[in-house]
């Protein structure tokens, strides 16, 4: 019981951390939709991020079969004038749904996928990029769509090897009656498995705004403390007029 309400505890100061406004992953609009091209159907989202004072690259990535090394489409990050940044994902939807979806069962730090994205028994494909980083797409093009991606930032192992269980911490952003945003941070213990995940879902099923948090493995006696100190260097780093390095 006593490590039950420790687990809780380090998880509401992580969650309250991540309510304040200049500590978390926030969306500030997303958009889900699909468009053809010579026969193919691309499946788009579109994102606003914020993220403290940190930055984006302008940076554009394609996204290979990783089998035969095909075109599926590309990610394009972009720093705005006020501040945000621009995520754009365009991928084949038909191609990428005959990938081996392995990669689509967790996120880059062994952890499930977000819970607030509530896919049900969608399958979620995932499609390595850069080295660290992936795409995901699953779900179908009538209900239960939905497109992310991870990515992975070497800036944040510093900052979370302090905590000793990979751990996911998202929140949920409705945007319309059918689509809705999931933002927020993935860490681990491990280097290069740190990072952002920022998804969309279109569903026939309106969700409200709604936290999620899991984790792994026993707590030490001394998380609480590690915890601590990850949230300071997290809230230093947010706090940086810096942009990122997209590993």
């Amino acid at each position: 019981m006593k490590k039950s309400f420790k687990v809780l505890a380090v998880l509401f100061a992580l969650s309250a951390a991540a309510c304040s406004p200049k500590d978390t992953v926030k969306l500030k609009g997303v958009d889900l939709g699909t468009h053809e091209f010579e026969g193919r159907t691309f499946v788009d989202l579109e994102a606003i991020v914020l993220m403290g004072r940190l930055h984006f690259p302008n940076l554009e990535v394609p996204i290979l079969d990783p089998r035969s090394m095909r075109d599926l489409g590309r990610v394009l990050l972009q720093p705005l004038d006020d501040g945000s940044n621009r995520l754009f994902v365009s991928v084949d939807f038909e191609a990428a749904s005959s990938i081996d979806p392995a990669l689509g069962l967790s996120l880059p730090n062994g952890r499930e996928l977000p819970r607030a994205l509530a896919l049900g028994s969608a399958k979620m494909i995932g499609i390595p990029i850069l080295e660290a980083s992936r795409i995901y797409v699953g779900g179908n093009l009538k209900s239960n769509l939905a497109v992310g991606v991870a990515l992975g930032i070497p800036a944040l192992d510093s900052v979370t090897q302090s905590i000793p269980i990979p751990l996911n911490l998202f929140f949920s952003y409705p945007f319309s009656a059918d689509v809705s945003g999931v933002a927020g941070l993935y860490s681990s213990p491990m280097r290069g498995r740190n990072g952002v995940g920022i998804f969309a879902k279109k569903t026939m099923v309106p969700q409200g705004k709604m936290l999620s948090v899991s984790s792994s493995g026993e707590l030490p006696e001394d998380t609480k403390r590690m915890t601590t100190v990850s949230l300071i260097k997290l809230d230093r780093l947010l706090q940086r007029n810096a942009t990122l390095k997209i590993k």
